[in-house]
């Protein structure tokens, strides 16, 4: 599915498949389970699936595909190289207007090359729109940790789990200063701020 995955400087695969050796059943529980995966804050992924799967029945030689949300891109859109967005778009994995909102790459339709003075002006545009307060945020976590919480029980079929800074902490390694100052701040901000 064109434009499902994240654009970043590192762009995410959204497609995965499976060919069976034997017959079987599987199931699938992503290590992702409670919270969502990071990316790009500009460009998240745009489609969302419940990524849980309990006792799928497979014949020998049954091809399983399944179109994941992948994560957000990691690093700006706007630096990865125009020549791969325009790959990508001749290979279907990126839309014209996705090559253009989320890249700002302008890809000619009639033989998939960059117009190079077009994206130097796009991205130019797109990046002096940014927000400001998000210029060095290195990840969208997807909103606060409450969200998921809320939800966890209802999409997964598991309860919320306990955050480790709600914890007491134990072993030696909590004597650092570096780990007194983390769970000090994590209980303050009750959870994760921008990195």
């Amino acid at each position: 599915m064109a434009d499902t995955g994240g654009p970043g400087f590192y762009a995410v695969a959204t497609r995965s498949a499976l060919c069976n050796l034997c017959a079987g059943e599987f199931s699938i529980y992503d290590d992702r389970w409670f919270t969502k995966p990071w990316g790009d804050p500009e460009n998240p992924p745009t489609v969302t699936l419940k990524s849980k799967c309990d006792h799928v029945r497979v014949a020998r030689g049954d091809l399983l595909g399944w179109t994941t949300w992948g994560s957000g891109g990691l690093g700006d859109p706007l630096t990865r190289p125009a020549e791969k967005v325009a790959l990508e778009v001749h290979r279907k994995t990126v839309t014209f207007e996705g090559a253009r909102k989320n890249y700002g790459v302008v890809v000619n339709p009639s033989d998939f090359s960059v117009d190079q003075a077009a994206t130097e002006v796009l991205r130019a545009e797109i990046k002096a729109a940014r927000p400001k307060d998000k210029e060095n945020q290195l990840f969208d976590r997807g909103g606060t940790l409450a969200e998921p919480r809320a939800s966890c029980l209802e999409e997964t079929g598991q309860p919320p789990p306990i955050p480790q800074w709600e914890k007491d902490p134990y072993s030696p390694h909590v004597a650092l200063p570096y780990v007194k100052e983390w769970f000090k701040s994590t209980r303050e901000t009750n959870g994760w701020v921008g990195l």
